[in-house]
């Protein structure tokens, strides 16, 4: 999308040949507090656990934004991710299905207090609504069960839409 693409900052990539457990991206990529990721992930066959990213704060407030290879669904796990006292309901993690046979695309849009994830190029789509009580200030890959054996992508930092003075509206 063209409007999209406009707000970008320059682009950082980031490679990895292979994550074990976990493996921090933010000296590569950036706060993700406004940004935008695109990212593929392969992992070896055999795998049969979780794959994916965690952004979090220093208050070890953390969402995780995956995929579970066994289940074959695409999740995003907001337990963690701050506030949640206001309802019994909000909290928990949330799953839609995705069958896939080794790898993962993802194109995931991360502002202050939401992340909206496009998986495989749309097929997917899943929008949360998350309150930390802190920025999410970090933003890892983990692999949980096997071994991913190669990540690629590319980060932006996305610029404000509407502008320093929101006062006027």
């Amino acid at each position: 999308v063209d409007e999209m693409a406009s707000l970008r900052g320059p682009t950082k990539e980031f490679a990895a040949d292979e994550v074990t457990d976990r493996l921090d991206l933010t000296s590569q990529v950036g706060s993700p507090q406004t940004s935008e990721l695109i990212f593929t992930m392969e992992w070896e066959e055999g795998h049969e656990g979780r794959v994916g990213l965690t952004l979090a704060n220093g208050l070890h407030e953390h969402l995780d934004i995956g995929y579970d290879i066994a289940k074959q669904q695409l999740f995003i796990d907001r337990v963690d991710a701050g506030k949640k006292g206001f309802s019994e309901q909000f909290v928990g993690m949330h799953v839609a299905p995705l069958a896939l046979e080794n790898e993962l695309m993802l194109r995931i849009l991360i502002d202050w207090s939401s992340v909206e994830v496009f998986a495989e190029e749309g097929r997917v789509v899943m929008t949360e609504t998350v309150f930390p009580n802190e920025n999410f200030t970090s933003i890892a890959v983990f692999s949980e069960g096997g071994i991913l054996s190669g990540i690629k992508g590319r980060a932006y930092d996305l610029e404000r839409v509407w502008g320093d003075d929101m006062g006027s509206m």
